[in-house]
């Protein structure tokens, strides 16, 4: 495989230069580094003008997942039966890919449906949001 990496923002289309060379062989890289002429950018005499100019790097991972707006899933413990736990861990492994979070939510919405309970009704008081809120930001500043 080759050695060398292409930027994310070229653009193989119009900007035909910048992929030249990528597939050489190594005997054509190193007589294309004896023909590149080496340029500096700045005066290397100032010290003082090279320590003020400040680098911007792009930040890495742009096209990863987008950062959750919103309160994130908090962990709790669940206190339950061995036996039962296991029989419900099957159950999430068959329906919920393994996910026994989601099927605890699951079964819990299917509880609501089947008793006529509107969990959109009700509401949770702002001060226990914010204790959320205050713990997620506190979490994501020390990281």
């Amino acid at each position: 495989m080759g050695t060398k990496k292409l930027p994310k923002d070229v653009d193989l289309a119009t900007s035909v230069d910048v992929a030249a060379g990528f597939f050489s062989t190594p005997s054509n890289i190193a007589s294309n580094k004896e023909n590149i002429p080496v340029t500096t950018t700045h005066d290397v005499t100032e010290p003082e003008q090279i320590s003020k100019q400040t680098t911007v790097t792009p930040k890495k991972n742009l096209g990863g997942r987008p950062k959750k707006e919103g309160l994130k899933n908090e962990q709790f413990t669940l206190t339950m039966n061995p036996e039962m736990y296991e029989k419900l861990r099957i159950i999430a492994e068959e329906y919920t890919r393994g996910n026994f979070s989601g099927l605890i939510d699951e079964a819990i919405k299917s509880f609501c449906r089947e008793n006529s309970i509107d969990l959109s009704a009700i509401h949770v008081p702002s001060e226990i949001m914010d204790m959320y809120k205050k713990k997620q930001e506190k979490k994501s500043k020390r990281k």
